[in-house]
């Protein structure tokens, strides 16, 4: 398919999106006015309706009002005799039976119940709602209310209501036919009337009910249909009595033959006369494309000639200013410059031969530093390619491509030759090298040393280490130690007077050892003693230091803590463990307790864990022994633990001991156990005797006797 087919393609399609997007609002638009002229179409209806039933009741009005100036149904109603007012009543209806047509007459009173009735006792209730129509009388200060009821036998009736004077009303009913022969009149359409259960009551074409009575399909549905090549509309609108309900429904079917003819014949015109303009404006713009596109054709030929490498076709086109005319241009300034590069080309193989030439000239001047069969191998290559570039063994273009392989063998075996020479080097060298480097990583070594001894001062240095830390106390005595592993230990301690009244003790042990344990461990004894010396609670002050660790802990790391706030004045003493060995209490009596409270989790494993806390009492001369896992897992030469029994048989043998010497006989205990095995784990302790007063014995926290 040519571009210009093409492009007439793209535009009528964008025609005919530009016809649709314009069509779409419009058919929107003639979509409301349709819902609107329905809208009137209903209003126009209704109030036709209303308009002929108040013109159809005047004779039942004038009639009610003799019924009210009755002398016979006077006397009957002021002797509250019914039977007379009915007997009454019935001749009434005869009377009037030569001039109106009537159906029944009714005489309510004021309670809204029914006096009397030409139905006689076949009446039992009002043909109206009597308080509806007391309270639309009363609503339009109107002494006369028409509408439409429902016989007591299903017909739909016209009646009309008046007031009594000394209260009441009287309602005569008539057929509504007279109203639908004027509802019919004023819309010169045909009628028809059906109760709630589309059972047709009255009709101004009973025979036309036939053909399009099942259509009607409610108050909500307006029906166009065709029928003897006709167009009719039907139109329901609903027929409600005094009380507003709904009673039945008068169909008006109109001929809109001409109307639905006329639209049709607009639209015709109209999308015939689209259609043709389209066809016009695509049959010109399809001309002036071919017209235009012409010349292209000349300018193509000419490119497929120079494709083929043929320079000698011109591009037969007449100045122009368009783009056609730009693009022969270019066309022809490209012929020029695909003959300028066939000249650059022809000349570029001639200097090209003569490169080469002086290339392989110096090549043999380079062959002579070569080692005798080295320089015969590359002398015989460099014979070959200079016959085969005056001879016919091979094309310039495998010519330069041999010589740059002989040039590359050159090369490697000067590179070769160049080689044996610097092994020689290097072998007298590569002593020297070693001796650098054994000195450089003995320099190394040393740095190590000294940053890992500056590293265990500045750990050593960070924890209190002076003793009695709290001199001027004489309620509690208090002692630490911590003996790293390495040089680096992932062991803390530490110890507070939160208040005159309360003292903090921390104790953890981070996983693993060297400098990393340390910064691990040294930021979780900064957390939880800044919480305590804030007031925080012993799980206060494991939950910030948990919550805090365990953000970007990428290392995986973790800990395990202990911390205790001891009241002075009573000795009880509140705790919390991340799953720390359980402290020992050293009883008076020389029993032993177990802190029962290694339940929790350890530090830095997962954010919001919940720790709990307990308390114990501790009574005067008890001591508190707090420990990390290098005492009771101290190892022997045997591979056997030093383990929980031996540690609480050091503290029980060390009766009456203050706490410093305490720590010292458990420590000479695990030494001598230990022997000359390596120290496997840090080992760190606290020790606090309460030498307090009036402290109590009993426990408030779940503890074991050892």
């Amino acid at each position: 398919m040519s571009l210009r087919a093409r492009i007439v393609l793209v535009f009528a399609a964008a025609a005919l999106l530009l016809m649709a997007i314009i069509g779409m609002p419009a058919a929107l638009i003639v979509s409301l006015i349709d819902q609107q002229y329905r809208a009137v179409i209903r209003e126009k209806h209704d109030t036709a309706w209303v308009r002929s039933i108040e013109v159809a009741s005047i004779p039942l009005v004038r009639q009610a009002r003799l019924v009210v100036n009755d002398p016979g149904v006077g006397s009957a109603r002021s002797k509250s005799d019914a039977a007379s007012a009915s007997a009454r009543l019935v001749e009434m209806m005869k009377d009037a039976g030569k001039v109106t047509a009537l159906t029944r007459i009714d005489l309510v009173g004021k309670d809204a119940q029914l006096v009397a009735s030409s139905d006689g006792l076949r009446a039992e209730t009002p043909l109206i709602d009597a308080a509806a129509v007391f309270s639309e009388m009363t609503e339009r200060s109107s002494a006369a209310v028409t509408g439409i009821a429902q016989h007591p036998s299903g017909a739909l009736v016209a009646v009309a209501s008046i007031p009594l004077p000394e209260g009441g009303l009287v309602a005569v009913a008539g057929p509504i036919t007279d109203a639908v022969s004027r509802f019919a009149d004023v819309l010169a359409a045909d009628i028809f009337v059906t109760d709630i259960k589309s059972k047709l009551l009255a009709s101004t074409k009973p025979a036309l009910w036939e053909k399009i009575g099942a259509m009607a399909g409610g108050l909500d549905s307006i029906h166009d249909y065709a029928a003897d090549h006709r167009h009719f509309k039907m139109v329901p609108t609903a027929i409600r009595n005094a009380t507003g309900n709904s009673i039945g429904t008068v169909y008006v079917v109109s001929d809109v033959t001409f109307e639905v003819e006329r639209r049709a014949l607009v639209l015709w015109i109209t999308g015939a006369v689209t259609l043709l303009a389209l066809a016009a404006i695509l049959t010109w713009f399809y001309s002036y494309l071919q017209s235009s596109f012409n010349p292209l054709t000349g300018v193509t030929e000419t490119v497929r000639a120079l494709a083929r490498g043929d320079t000698s076709v011109l591009a037969d086109v007449p100045e122009r200013a368009d783009e056609i005319g730009r693009i022969a241009e270019a066309v022809e300034v490209f012929r020029r410059n695909a003959l300028e590069l066939e000249r650059l080309t022809f000349r570029d193989r001639v200097q090209r031969a003569q490169e080469e030439s002086l290339i392989r000239q110096e090549m043999k001047r380079l062959a002579n530093t070569l080692e005798p069969a080295a320089r015969q191998e590359m002398v015989a290559d460099l014979e070959r390619i200079e016959r085969a570039a005056h001879g016919t063994e091979m094309k310039p273009a495998e010519t330069a491509s041999v010589l740059s392989i002989a040039f590359r063998l050159m090369a490697e075996r000067v590179v070769d030759q160049h080689g044996k020479l610097s092994s020689l080097l290097e072998e007298r060298t590569r002593d020297l090298g070693i001796v650098r480097q054994a000195l450089t990583e003995r320099s190394q070594l040393n740095r190590l040393r000294e940053e890992m001894e500056l590293a265990h001062n500045l750990q050593l240095s960070s924890l209190p280490a002076t003793f009695p830390a709290f001199p001027h106390r004489q309620d509690f005595d208090l002692h630490a130690t911590m003996r790293p592993a390495t040089e680096v230990g992932g062991d803390f301690y530490d110890f507070a007077l939160i208040d005159d009244d309360h003292l903090g003790l921390f104790i953890g042990d981070a996983s693993g050892k060297g400098v990393a344990a340390a910064m691990f461990i040294a930021m979780g004894r900064s957390l939880i003693r800044s919480t305590a010396t804030r007031g925080g609670s012993p799980a206060e002050c494991l939950t910030m230091a948990n919550n805090t660790l365990a953000v970007e802990n990428q290392s995986m790391m973790f800990a395990t803590a202990f911390a205790g706030i001891l009241h002075l004045p009573t000795g009880r003493i509140r705790y919390a463990s991340a799953g720390h060995n359980p402290p020992y209490i050293r009883r008076t009596g020389g029993t032993i307790e177990t802190l029962n409270q290694s339940e929790g989790v350890p530090l830095g494993i997962a954010e919001d864990i919940p720790y709990t806390e307990a308390s114990i009492d501790m009574g005067p001369d008890d001591t508190l022994v707090m420990f990390t896992d290098g005492v009771t897992e101290a190892t022997n030469a045997a591979n056997e633990c030093f383990l929980e029994n031996r540690l609480i048989g050091s503290i029980t043998a060390g009766a009456g001991l203050k706490p410093a010497d305490l720590l010292s006989r458990v420590i000479a205990d695990i030494d001598a156990f230990v022997g000359e095995a390596p120290q496997s784990d840090d080992i760190t302790m606290i020790g606090v005797r309460f030498i307090g007063a009036g402290a109590t014995l009993s426990s408030q926290a779940p503890a074991s006797s050892s």
